[in-house]
């Protein structure tokens, strides 16, 4: 199920949507979507199809159907229906399904409040159920992800990166500050003593030895690409001797 958009997530909700919304990669994205996939026809069939399947008619009643737009619920029959539509037709599901879901029954368009489904989206890593790898401190280090669309240019990327800077990544970015110990803001040069501990054990299987070495030097971000670089780099140097 989609996480839902929390008013107090940020500072000042309102703006921070607003200021969202503003950007380039937005827009795009919605207008690809009112000017070409909706108007295909083969994806009113779609619509069409789903109506008649779920016996939905269409309703002036927007009342009692506030839920058609609650970015939260995605779990229903109808909307794992709309989430194949939103594969084929490339769309961000997580946002697009209610989207949909409100058109299916009113033939109108509604976006849902947040801040989600642009060409480009800021994804707070450690806070995605499950998305943490127990054998890697990468995510540790790097909490915070912004995922890219194919479709986004560069210059749409920039704009976006500026305009949503102090409302989505500097937030995240106080989040974990201080969480971690100073060690995993910046990793040194390992010490001898570390490259020769990695060297002599690189027999190890690498989970066995990655959590050797966690143990025994608590103070370094160990990850199986850092350990496997340590014990690169002192091969060559001992052959070197």
């Amino acid at each position: 199920m989609t996480k839902k958009f929390k008013q107090d997530d940020w500072i000042d909700v309102d703006d921070a949507v607003a200021l969202y919304k503003s950007t380039t990669v937005y827009s795009r994205m919605i207008n690809r979507f009112e000017r070409e996939v909706i108007k295909q026809v083969d994806f009113q069939d779609e619509i069409q199809r789903i109506r008649t399947k779920y016996k939905i008619a269409i309703t002036p009643d927007k009342k009692s159907m506030d839920f058609l737009v609650d970015i939260s619920v995605t779990d229903t029959p109808i909307d794992k229906e709309i989430t194949q539509v939103c594969r084929k037709y490339k769309i961000v599901a997580s946002y697009f399904v209610p989207v949909i879901r409100y058109y299916l029954f009113y033939n109108e368009i509604k976006y849902p409040y947040g801040t989600g489904g642009s060409l480009c989206m800021v994804k707070d890593i450690l806070d995605i159920e499950g998305s943490s790898d127990d054998d890697d401190d990468e995510d540790e280090m790097y909490p915070i992800a912004i995922k890219l669309s194919p479709y986004a240019n560069k210059t749409a990327i920039r704009e976006f990166i500026d305009k949503v800077y102090s409302i989505q990544i500097e937030p995240i970015q106080k989040k974990y500050k201080g969480r971690r110990s100073s060690a995993f803001t910046s990793r040194t040069r390992p010490t001898s003593e570390q490259c020769g501990f990695c060297f002599e054990n690189c027999t190890l299987p690498r989970d066995d030895l990655l959590k050797l070495v966690k143990e025994k030097f608590p103070n370094v971000l160990w990850t199986k690409t850092y350990l496997s670089q340590v014990i690169y780099y002192e091969s060559k140097k001992r052959h070197k001797m």
